[in-house]
């Protein structure tokens, strides 16, 4: 049976040539998918760890504050002071700081405490 609609036949090479970008195009469909998928699942990992830093920012920004407390506190109070000197424990505003990433030996005005260990 002719094609009424149509006037022209596909040859053999226009038929495989469609055949195969058409299985290009589901090539590229599938690994749309699958870089989506794997894209979801970076950005959930990616906000897990931003969350995880700010907790740790705000739990920084929290002993600071206690520690500039406890500063202040042991100026007035001998016996904090010497509570704290009987556990090595020594403030400073030079002091090196220990913790991963922290610049060392900065002149900052926040009080520093050192546990030093024998």
């Amino acid at each position: 049976m002719a094609c009424t609609i149509c006037s022209a036949r596909m040859s053999k090479n226009e038929y495989w040539i469609l055949n195969i970008v058409g299985g290009v195009c589901a090539v590229l469909m599938v690994v749309v998918l699958v870089l989506g998928y794997m894209n979801e699942g970076l950005n959930q990992s990616a906000v897990a760890g931003q969350n995880m830093l700010n907790k740790a920012q705000q739990a920084q920004s929290k002993a600071q504050t206690i520690l500039g407390r406890v500063f202040q506190d042991s100026q007035k109070e001998p016996a904090l002071a010497d509570l704290l000197l009987r556990y090595d424990f020594r403030f400073g505003t030079n002091l090196p700081v220990t913790s991963p990433g922290a610049t060392q030996g900065t002149n900052s005005a926040e009080p520093r405490v050192a546990k030093e260990h024998s």
